[in-house]
């Protein structure tokens, strides 16, 4: 997971980047929620080189925040998917929707096997407008 923060990898990147020492920065799912266990966690991967950590879903959001539906993304797959998401309502403030459970909407009243007719304003009481 973290070979990139070796020094072969590195000189390879300094190399390519044409940059002294660029950072190291990892994409991970997520940390321990632990305040201990995550302190351990981003400790274990300072000593392992690894400069920063970025989170998935704070990057997708921020992804997301700044997508426009209105704009087509051609070049990149994630952007256009992202977009569809958005312009559907999938994306929402904070936290995805994608996968949560619809309410079931309440089931209609039954509806009449035929319809009473209503008298009309200003019609005969016996009569059908229709029998003029």
């Amino acid at each position: 997971v973290y070979r990139f923060a070796e020094p072969e990898s590195v000189r390879a990147a300094e190399t390519e980047l044409g940059l002294a020492n660029p950072a190291k920065i990892l994409c991970m799912a997520d940390l321990p929620t632990d305040p201990d266990q995550r302190a351990e966690a981003l400790g274990f991967l300072k000593s392992r080189g690894i400069d920063g950590v970025i989170l998935f879903r704070p990057m997708l959001l921020e992804l997301a925040e700044r997508i426009d539906v209105k704009k087509t993304y051609e070049k990149s797959d994630l952007l256009q998917i992202l977009r569809i998401l958005k312009n559907y309502d999938l994306l929402k403030s904070g936290q995805m929707d994608l996968f949560a459970h619809a309410r079931r909407r309440r089931p209609s009243a039954p509806v009449p096997e035929q319809t009473g007719i209503l008298p009309a304003a200003g019609l005969p009481d016996d009569g059908s407008p229709l029998d003029d």
